[in-house]
């Protein structure tokens, strides 16, 4: 199984050995050693002969049965260890882990959950909350890749694809003499090399009518192939130069684990391939494997667990100079790695980043993830491959032509013809990501003007989302790369407010505020008057109400184009039905004593809005319990006068107190 063997059997090796105890019982000690040296199915041959197992040899038959791939009895064991009082945090994510390779979902969720609340600042629980829930949607399929099984894969492991003039080269471990048998003691298969397969040409006609044949493969260049693992191999985009994964021949670690290594090798005049020439941040105490080469071949991506790093493999990124050495190596940082494994990179000319990921929340093993890497270097946030190229099994090496049109992946998903397989695509959709639209509306002052309703609109005009703006007028969406949007605000006595989005930056959070105008711009005139006071459950109009009344009556007859509209509003106690009906008739009560009052008096209307028009979010309708204070709840009682036609004058009927327009109930209230 590809998925521990490369670059992760250095990791696993220090895990295991540090887990390893001190021990005098042969079978056990012979189970341990087996174990540490990754011999898997003879360690669970040994450690089923022992009777009472302890906790750590529990854990090791548990991963044991993980590493050969019986998931079944890996959670029937992990669901032991989970329940010990010693049992380790990591048990709980290896449990959550092969719930989600047996498609348990349900249960994996809640584990990874225990996980997460257990260990928050683990970059594999963080990016688990962002991601809560999120099984489903990895598993829809968007109809974006049509995928094939090619012929020549084998029952052994054949993955890792390279494009090589029109070649396809991969790695695998089918037998090329039989007579000699060198097997690696994981699975008993033989080691690595790298092989070449070319399609069959065919007419116009044939290809239109008929899947894609295959010759059968060969050995690659058979000069490079060396006793252990060889592969998978990158290239430069002139193909002069070929970037080789191998074991490291000459020193074990300290741990006595062989560690993978990088090498490169340029094409010569006569046609062949030079000696390799080793990486120089090669270690015999760490490993780096599965190199890819940017279009411009400024820059090299590749996986290792040197030091420094997050846990596990992590992806780093070189630059490569002009005389061919190289920069130091940088962590791509949080937004890729975690404490898990990240491999397999493949850096297309595009500027998208593929790679697998076991850490990363997925549908279970190693998922395919895309990112964006912005012409400055920055990455952008990381997508979820989803179904179908991703499943419940082991799903990597992702890799896609220069036409954006079609690609490789390998799995060892069930369905297929052996343990690792490589599998063919069709992209059918264009890959798409995507950026945070943040904004807030505001006042022309600068101002900001809480709870106004937001809508965000696609450049053809179709309403995508809405969004009421927070206590301080923010708001955020989710948009998509390479688009135009358009923003509107609406609010009650505001004209509304609009502006546009464009997401074809670098930027992954984009700032577009909206200015929403009150509805009289250019003041000429300002008329105040105090707060309006009526009694407790009344409507009449008291002597101290008439005479701030008065002063609408005064300016709306000197200005006989004036048009007003009177709104009375509550806050949330009471029924709505009370509020709205109190509210209704203080509103009419008092128009109807400026009717009276005013020529033309259609120009004075009057509506009452209950508690449906709140300006802080102070809800307390039914179940729902406001915590509000005293002086919220008397933000929103207020009487609003609104100017709805100026004529050539402009006016404001301004309320003196703590805001405008505010009603202050009387004390018996």
């Amino acid at each position: 199984m590809v998925r521990k063997i490369y670059l992760s059997i250095a990791f696993l090796g220090i895990v295991f050995m540090s887990l390893a105890q001190e021990v005098n019982d042969p079978k056990l000690k012979k189970a341990d050693h087996y174990y540490t040296n990754f011999s898997f199915d003879k360690a669970i041959e040994k450690y089923e002969e022992l009777g009472d197992k302890d906790l750590n040899s529990q854990r090791n038959l548990a991963l044991s049965y993980m590493n050969t791939r019986d998931y079944v009895k890996a959670e029937e064991l992990f669901s032991e260890i989970v329940k010990h009082k010693d049992a380790l945090a990591e048990d709980l994510y290896n449990y959550a882990s092969v719930l989600e390779i047996n498609k348990n979902y349900e249960e994996a969720e809640q584990w990874m959950t225990q996980f997460s609340q257990e260990n928050p600042a683990d970059y594999r629980a963080i990016n688990y909350m962002e991601n809560k829930n999120s099984y489903a949607i990895f598993q829809m399929d968007k109809k974006q890749f049509s995928i094939d099984h090619p012929a020549f894969n084998t029952e052994q492991e054949d993955f890792g694809t390279a494009y090589y003039k029109d070649l396809l080269l991969f790695a695998s471990t089918r037998k090329k003499v039989p007579a000699i048998k060198r097997e690696w003691n994981w699975n008993s298969l033989p080691f690595l090399s790298i092989y070449q397969v070319a399609p069959v040409e065919k007419s116009d006609q044939e290809t239109q009518t008929e899947d894609k044949e295959w010759q059968d493969p060969k050995p690659f260049y058979r000069r490079i192939d060396k006793k252990y693992h060889d592969g998978p191999v990158a290239f430069n985009k002139e193909e002069t130069k070929m970037y080789l994964t191998r074991n490291n021949y000459e020193n074990k670690s300290e741990e006595g684990i062989v560690k993978l290594q990088l090498f490169t090798t340029q094409m010569q005049e006569n046609g062949k391939w030079s000696s390799l020439e080793a990486f120089p941040y090669n270690s015999s105490e760490y490993s780096v494997a599965h190199a890819s080469i940017t279009y411009d071949g400024k820059c090299m991506y590749f996986a290792s667990d040197m030091p420094g790093g997050f846990g596990g493999a992590d992806l780093y990124k070189v630059s490569i100079k002009e005389d061919g050495s190289y920069g130091k190596p940088e962590n791509l940082g949080a937004r890729v790695n975690t404490e898990a494994n990240e491999m397999f990179p493949f850096i297309h000319e595009s500027g998208i980043l593929f790679f697998a990921s076991d850490g990363l929340a997925g549908l279970g093993g190693l998922d395919v993830f895309y990112i964006k890497v912005n012409r400055n270097g920055r990455l952008g946030d990381v997508q979820n491959m989803g179904y179908p190229i991703n499943t419940n099994k082991d799903d990597f090496a992702f890799m896609l032509n220069k036409y954006s049109s079609e690609g490789y992946f390998s799995s060892n998903r069930d369905g297929g013809k052996g343990d690792d397989d490589i599998y063919s695509f069709e992209l059918l959709k264009p890959f798409e990501f995507t950026k945070l639209l943040r904004g807030t509306s505001l006042e022309q002052d600068g101002d900001t003007i809480p709870f106004a309703f937001i809508s965000l609109y696609s450049e053809e005009g179709v309403l995508i989302d809405s969004v009421m703006s927070d206590s301080i007028g923010a708001y955020e969406f989710v948009v998509l790369a390479d688009k135009l949007y358009t923003l509107k605000g609406e609010k009650a006595s505001y004209f509304d407010g609009r502006n546009s989005a464009d997401t074809h930056v670098d930027e992954e959070i984009i700032i577009v505020d909206l200015v929403l105008l009150q509805d009289i711009k250019v003041l000429a005139e300002i008329i105040e008057i105090n707060p309006i006071y009526f009694d407790f459950d009344k409507s009449n109009i008291r002597p101290d109400a008439a005479i701030e009344l008065d002063k609408i009556v005064e300016v709306m007859n000197k200005y006989d184009s004036l048009v007003v509209e009177l709104g009375s509003h509550t806050d949330c106690r009471g029924s709505k039905a009370y509020n709205e009906q109190l509210s209704d008739r203080r509103a009419k009560s008092s128009a109807k004593y400026i009717k009276a009052r005013i020529t033309n008096p259609e120009r004075i209307t009057g509506k009452g809005y209950g508690e449906y028009r709140l300006l802080n979010g102070c809800e307390c309708e039914g179940d729902v319990q406001s915590d509000c204070s005293k002086e919220d709840h008397q933000m929103n009682r207020r009487t609003e006068f609104r100017v709805i036609k100026e004529g050539a004058h402009k006016v404001k009927i301004e309320t003196k107190g703590p805001n405008s327009f505010d009603e202050i109930e009387t004390p018996e209230e």
